[in-house]
């Protein structure tokens, strides 16, 4: 993520591909930005400046992965500049392109495959998909509306806050699944559980991931098909382990402050100092919780913890 997946830093590729513009045959070259996670959009691009924005509410089907987005900058730019949330990251320079050696080898496997595509059987299986992804979307908005719906009612943290859950697959289900329930209570994006790698398989393959990840959010855990969910970020993160020295789970992590310049990267990852209060063991998170307001004395917290489950 990393963990959104999170790897701090914002990496261009090229694409071989040239678009020509009508109006004067203006040729442009195709980039691909890998963006942090899927819930990052690239807003705009202007010249050879890119600008991405980091979306106000993250969904919690967005377990962090990189995603991509292809843009086209005119050709005569050999660098662009990657702007997030209006701010400035990074620049890359156009890396350059190796010449295609099986052109020619390859261009009657490209009409094969087109052919195909505009073949009445593929359109059919292509429209029948497309009707099961709008069905699939349909779904997936209706479940977070309802997983959403009582939010206003909540105790909030300060925009600042975090509380992060660090955990792993060996932390028993049960326990996880209670710290799911009673974080969920408290805010859905400032209480954030941590994993530091993948499960079994490490981010070679994150279908174990997703579906622990799944299994420890369904509210109701008998349930099969479609499943009401708790809302919060399960995120793979080995730099907030590092940053908060985690060599042992499960462990609870109270930040009241975050000082972070870019919150568009791993919050690991920010060099600045932070007050923090760190509580182990395999006990509930209300008595972890419990145990660090002894020290912050903090009356919302306290607040907060009056209000959560046993």
């Amino acid at each position: 993520m990393l963990g959104y997946l999170y790897l701090g830093k914002v990496l261009i590729f090229i694409l071989v591909s040239t678009l020509l513009y009508s109006n004067g045959w203006s040729s442009q070259i195709s980039w691909v930005i890998t963006l942090p996670d899927p819930c990052h959009e690239v807003e705009r691009v202007e010249e050879n400046k890119v600008y991405i924005t980091t979306p106000k509410e993250k969904s919690i089907f967005c377990i962090q992965k990189i995603s991509y987005r292809e843009i086209a900058i005119d050709e005569k730019y050999d660098e662009i500049e990657i702007y997030l949330n209006n701010k400035f990251l990074r620049k890359e320079k156009r890396p350059e392109v190796p010449q295609n050696l099986y052109l020619k080898e390859s261009e009657p496997l490209a009409l094969q495959s087109y052919d195909y595509f505009q073949s009445r059987e593929f359109q059919e299986k292509l429209a029948k998909y497309r009707e099961e992804i709008h069905s699939l979307f349909d779904d997936l908005q209706k479940e977070k509306d309802t997983l959403y719906s009582d939010l206003k009612t909540k105790e909030s943290l300060p925009e600042n806050s975090r509380i992060y859950i660090f955990i792993s697959s060996s932390v028993p289900q049960e326990t996880v699944r209670n710290y799911v329930k009673q974080g969920s209570v408290i805010d859905h994006e400032k209480v954030i559980l941590v994993l530091r790698g993948g499960i079994k398989s490490g981010l070679k393959e994150l279908t174990p991931t997703i579906k622990w990840s799944f299994e420890v959010l369904r509210k109701d855990p008998s349930c099969v098909g479609e499943c009401e969910m708790y809302p919060l970020q399960i995120i793979i993160d080995p730099f907030l382990f590092k940053k908060y020295k985690i060599n042992t789970v499960p462990s609870i992590v109270y930040v009241p402050n975050i000082n972070k310049a870019d919150f568009g990267n791993s919050e690991g990852l920010s060099e600045l100092e932070s007050e923090y209060y760190i509580s182990y063991g395999d006990v509930s998170l209300k008595y972890h919780l419990y145990k660090i307001n002894k020290y912050t004395k903090d009356t919302l917290l306290k607040h907060i913890i009056e209000r959560l489950p046993d």
